[in-house]
C-alpha cells in the first residue's frame, strides 16, 4: 500500500471522479490523480468489499471532490481503512479515520489503475 501511495503522491490534489456503495456490501472509488511513474494523469479505481463502516458526507464549506489532504490507507485489526478526507497527518486509530467525511472500512481493499478519464 506504501508503494501505491508513493506512485500516486498520497492522492495530493487529485479528484475525486465517482463513489458508488453496492447493497451496502461493496463499495466502489474512482479518483484522478498524477501518476509519478509515468508523469501523467490516470484514474485509480478503489473497491472495499466486505464493506464495515463507510461515511459520505458532503461538507458545505469545502469540496469534497479535490483530494486537498491527500488519502490515508492502513490496516487495523483485519479491516483496511482508507480515507479520502484525513482528519489529521497522522492516523493512530480507527477514532481517527470515523473524523473524516468520507471513509471506507473492510475485509479487502484492491485498486486498478485505468486510463485517465473525467467520468
Amino acid at each position: 500500500m506504501n508503494e501505491l501511495l508513493k506512485r500516486i503522491n498520497y492522492g495530493f490534489d487529485g479528484l475525486i471522479r465517482s463513489l458508488k456503495v453496492n447493497n451496502f456490501n461493496s463499495a466502489e472509488i474512482v479518483i484522478s490523480v498524477q501518476d509519478t511513474e509515468i508523469n501523467e494523469w490516470v484514474n485509480v479505481k478503489f473497491i472495499i468489499e466486505a464493506l464495515e463502516e463507510f461515511k459520505i458526507l458532503k461538507n458545505p464549506r469545502m469540496s469534497n471532490v479535490v483530494l486537498s489532504s491527500g488519502i490515508k490507507i492502513k490496516e487495523i485489526s483485519g479491516l483496511y481503512y482508507i480515507d479520502f478526507a484525513p482528519f489529521s497527518d497522522e492516523i493512530d486509530s480507527v477514532f481517527d479515520f470515523r473524523q473524516s467525511d468520507i471513509y471506507f472500512s473492510g475485509k479487502l481493499l484492491r485498486w486498478y489503475f485505468e486510463e485517465y478519464s473525467e467520468i
